[in-house]
């Protein structure tokens, strides 16, 4: 007669601490008010922001996330690795700063391929590092290419969508301003959050699976 395997522990404990969605949240916000910022300011007709001085926030903004993934990792080793991979956006948006700001560019388009496929990657190593620090399985980076295939359909219609926010949000004051800038902001960032979303089902889904068939 064989004795019965000892319990385990559930993997996702019911009183799990919301405190790094919070934060999250919160860096959400400073990303919004950042991306805000510098239109606010020459629409009230102040001082134009820096591009030094908005570099600067944005790379504090990427430190502050590679430390929220380094609080949410599950073990040591994935917090390291998984901060390491955060950390690297940091040069590649120091790169493109710097490519747009001395690069002899021939067309507006080249300016908008590079910065519109520039943060597409900064985005997806942004949630492969999130994955790498919170995801148990080994499929889950599969979701990660339908951060890239919504990356390129914006990119198609991003006229289209610019026309209908311009027809939707009546005026021209800085309030309708504000609100047509919260929609683009909108527009490009909840495809990142919908794919660590994605992420996180594959990887209940593939956990759940084999959990079943070991049974």
């Amino acid at each position: 007669m064989s004795l019965p395997p000892p319990p385990t522990a559930p993997r996702h404990p019911s009183g799990a601490s919301p405190l790094p969605l919070l934060l999250l949240g919160v860096l959400l916000l400073a990303h919004l008010a950042l991306y805000l910022l510098p239109g606010w300011l020459v629409a009230e007709r102040r001082t134009p922001l820096s591009p030094d001085v908005g570099i600067t926030l944005t790379v504090v903004l990427m430190l502050l996330f590679a430390a929220l993934v380094a609080l949410v990792a599950r073990t040591p080793g994935r917090r390291l690795v998984a901060t390491l991979v955060a950390a690297t956006t940091i040069p590649v948006q120091i790169a493109l700063h710097v490519a747009l700001r001395t690069a002899d560019f021939s067309s507006i388009r080249e300016i908008e391929i590079i910065t519109a496929w520039g943060a597409t990657l900064i985005a997806v190593v942004q949630v492969a590092a999130w994955g790498i620090a919170r995801r148990e399985g080994g499929v889950w980076p599969v979701g990660l290419i339908a951060l890239v295939v919504v990356a390129a359909a914006q990119w198609v219609v991003r006229f289209d969508v610019s026309q209908l926010v311009t027809d939707v949000v009546p005026g021209s004051g800085t309030t309708s301003l504000l609100i047509a800038w919260t929609i683009f902001w909108a527009w490009f960032v909840m495809p990142v959050l919908l794919t660590g979303l994605l992420c996180f089902v594959i990887d209940e889904a593939t956990l759940t699976s084999r959990s079943t068939r070991r049974v």
